[in-house]
């Protein structure tokens, strides 16, 4: 008579794909320091944890290399270009100064790109776990002194704010719902 009949579908509380981040570690070493803990709200951007890793090392060794080639590039373009403005060198010196410059401008911005990427601390010896969204640590699986492989998932973030609810409709039902309608969750208790 023109009323809709009502459907009962049992469902679960999930966030969506925007909603939730995995937080692994970006490379192999040991777990020193956790600040947050499960539970706690977090802000996009903010450490969870600090990663002592020889990687972070590695980075630093290739920053420092970078900058001192690049160094020494100015310097020896520099030179070309006061010897080649008094006429004293050839122009292909200057523009081999020029290019070794660039190359080396290149390589700066690369392993800078790489220190950034992982999140390398101030000390040079950690790697930073960051979250990349708003929310609530929702799983922590790391723990502190743990040694873990990079890779590891070691805390789950969830935006409270970005929830669905699946629910599980049988196929002749599913063919009454519309987009638009009303649903109401009822809960358990």
């Amino acid at each position: 008579g023109g009323l809709a009949a009502e459907i009962i579908a049992q469902g679960v509380v999930a966030t969506t794909s925007e909603g939730e981040a995995v937080l692994t570690a970006r490379a192999d070493g040991a777990i020193v320091r956790i600040t947050q803990h499960l539970g706690d709200n977090v802000r996009a951007g903010e450490t969870i944890a600090l990663l002592e890793s020889r990687e972070a090392a590695t980075l630093v060794a290739d920053r420092s290399s970078a900058q001192a080639r690049v160094n020494a590039a100015h310097s020896a373009y520099t030179r070309e270009k006061r010897l080649f403005d008094a006429r004293v060198t050839a122009r292909q010196d200057l523009e081999a100064a020029q290019a070794t410059l660039a190359e080396a401008e290149a390589e700066l911005r690369r392993s800078q790109s790489a220190a950034g990427a992982s999140k390398l601390s101030g000390d040079g010896r950690t790697l930073a776990i960051t979250s990349p969204i708003t929310g609530r640590l929702t799983r922590a699986d790391a723990r502190l002194g743990a040694y873990v492989l990079a890779g590891t998932d070691l805390f789950h973030i969830s935006d409270p704010n970005r929830l669905q609810v699946n629910a599980s409709v049988l196929p002749a039902d599913a063919r009454r719902v519309r987009v638009g309608d009303t649903a109401v969750i009822e809960l358990a208790d």
